[in-house]
């Protein structure tokens, strides 16, 4: 069976002519849904507002007793509740919003939630996820947990424990280790994020971890997390870190010195000017200018003649810093762009 040209070229046609129909049709399909979404939700706004009034009636009376017998919380929708009290949430404190958090608990506004989280797929559990991460209740906060620990999805565990640190709920860092698996899974910068959450209330583990060979792997995670104890106590360990034989360690042993501000990183810091890796090196020369290290001064100047364009720059940024009444002229041949 032979095909003409013009055969072909009228299917090519009616090809693209049925693909535009199509997105058309969804098109108009998803402005009817917003539509009808924004309509139902400008509709439930009076009750809405009822139900914000009772709730914070309720909030002043320290108790769910009240809230069980108002009218208008009992007639909503159990998204308007859910919207009415994550609103609320946002603008209490201390006693009042543990009032409201059992609230939450007593009503069941977030079954629906629950639910997804144990039968969704991955993008309603992660939508779930967020939902519950703005109620951080006992029984929301140990769904998570039990979500960063079980889930078969390892993105759905690392959106668990990312909204649990924004809740101030995230386990040990020895925990986050084991269920994110960090010991085999690829790293990333949410991770170090993950560790720098945990930083003030955990700085005696990381500081443990971090000294482990069995952490050896994620080592200079938990080293740069250190510096974001805002705890001196870790300066002797950071300087142990700065000789470690792995360069991403030494760099994170110098951003935490950076970020402590403690001028008796200073010592060590200026060694690490003359680490055989320009990444190490270009963090010393940062951390040196940060501490005001005068004594470094003399290395800096040696390094604007450095064959790496970046030690180059760093150094005559910091010799600027340190010395600002003689401005050094680095040449910049060499950058790349």
């Amino acid at each position: 069976m032979i095909f003409h040209i013009s055969d072909l070229a009228m299917l090519v046609i009616a090809g693209s002519v049925a693909f535009a129909l199509v997105m058309v049709v969804q098109m108009i399909v998803l402005l009817v849904r917003r539509y009808l979404q924004e309509r139902r939700v400008i509709a439930s706004r009076p009750q809405e507002l009822a139900v914000l009034r009772e709730l914070m009636k309720a909030v002043a009376g320290a108790g769910a007793g009240d809230i069980g017998e108002a009218p208008a919380f009992l007639a909503a929708d159990p998204a308007v509740r859910l919207r009415a009290i994550t609103h609320v949430l946002q603008m209490v404190r201390g006693a009042d919003r543990e009032a409201l958090l059992r609230i939450a608990d007593q009503t069941h506004v977030y079954d629906a939630a629950l639910k997804d989280l144990n039968r969704g797929d991955r993008s309603r559990r992660v939508d779930a996820l967020r939902v519950l991460e703005q109620i951080p209740s006992a029984a929301s906060t140990d769904a998570m947990l039990a979500t960063m620990g079980n889930d078969p999805s390892h993105d759905v565990r690392l959106e668990a424990a990312t909204a649990l640190a924004r809740t101030g709920n995230l386990p040990k860092p020895t925990a986050v280790a084991r269920m994110l698996e960090l010991r085999t899974r690829p790293l990333t910068r949410l991770h170090e994020a993950l560790f720098r959450s945990s930083a003030v209330k955990h700085t005696a583990e990381l500081e443990r971890m971090a000294a482990d060979e069995k952490y050896v792997r994620i080592r200079h995670l938990l080293v740069e997390a250190l510096g974001w104890s805002g705890d001196f106590g870790v300066l002797d360990a950071l300087e142990r870190h700065s000789s470690d034989p792995n360069p991403e360690v030494r760099c994170a042993a110098l951003k935490s010195a950076r970020r402590l501000e403690h001028p008796g990183a200073a010592r060590w810091a200026i060694g690490l000017l003359l680490d055989p890796v320009d990444a190490v090196r270009i963090q010393a020369v940062q951390t040196c200018a940060k501490l005001n290290a005068r004594d470094a001064v003399p290395i800096l100047s040696s390094l604007i003649s450095s064959s790496s364009w970046w030690v180059r720059t760093r150094a005559k940024e910091a010799l600027d810093k340190l010395r600002p009444e003689q401005r050094v002229r680095a040449d910049i041949t060499g950058l790349r762009l």
